[in-house]
């Protein structure tokens, strides 16, 4: 039974005039025109229901990229699962650029959690990065992150990247755009993602260090940590500690 710990942070960034990034956090997204958003924390137990979090970007270069990524975050209804509101949003965005004759895009970044079991989806190159047992994995392939040929909005086409993963206690896993991988080293986020278990201090350090880098891209960070519901764990052990009570009363009663 684990506890999730989140911190989210959007961040315009020091060049960009306008914030295309969205996000997603188990129903919470932001307005159409927002410049960023910080300080949004929860402790949630895995296990009571499914949990959901998502980044979206609006494709750098397209204009009106928020417009995309807003109706990516409102699409989402987990009845249908992740992938089928994922197709869902892509066929309303390229209907909504084909009224507007615009071009206007969005990566698509989610994971679920429920209980021990975490699940990818991506669309793009917004990273989710796993940090478990000592070790960064980054599940999203970013050879060549200036050649974007797959995101919503794109075509109907659309290819949908998913894995699956089984949580450990103390993981650390960030969901972000690449206005923080572009400015940031790998081996930089490696060093704060294994200094500490807090995830408001992991996701203010890695935003600090993208700002103090240049900052030139909107920057999104969905930030989680796995913790051990302590609560669960000894409730139980009670219950375990009951039933051994109840079979050796059972025995000894049969043995009379």
């Amino acid at each position: 039974m684990f506890d999730i710990e989140d911190f989210v942070i959007v961040n315009r960034g020091l060049k960009r005039e306008v914030n295309q990034d969205n996000i997603y956090v188990n129903g919470f997204s932001l307005p159409l025109h927002n410049d960023g958003f910080d300080n949004y924390q929860k402790k949630i137990n895995s296990s009571s229901d499914t949990l959901i979090y998502g980044v979206f970007d609006g494709v750098g270069g397209l204009i009106n990229g928020e417009v995309s990524s807003f109706k990516a975050t409102h699409n989402i209804d987990l009845k249908k699962g992740v992938s089928s509101f994922l197709k869902e949003a892509n066929h309303a965005i390229i209907k909504n650029n084909q009224e507007e004759k615009m071009a206007s895009g969005s990566t698509a970044s989610i994971i679920t959690i429920k209980g021990h079991k975490l699940n990818t989806y991506e669309v793009g190159d917004s990273p989710i990065i796993i940090y478990s047992k000592g070790h960064l994995e980054k599940v999203l392939d970013e050879k060549n992150p200036k050649l974007l040929n797959n995101y919503l909005g794109k075509d109907e086409d659309l290819k949908i990247t998913t894995n699956i993963y089984r949580l450990h206690h103390d993981d650390r896993i960030i969901i972000c755009s690449d206005g923080l991988t572009n400015n940031v080293l790998e081996k930089d986020i490696l060093k704060i993602i294994s200094s500490s278990k807090d995830a408001s201090y992991i996701t203010q350090k890695l935003l600090n260090l993208a700002l103090l880098n240049g900052g030139n891209d909107n920057i999104s960070i969905i930030t989680l940590v796995v913790k051990r519901n302590y609560y669960m764990l000894v409730l139980f052990s009670i219950m375990l500690l009951l039933i051994l009570i109840i079979i050796v009363q059972i025995v000894i009663l049969l043995s009379i």
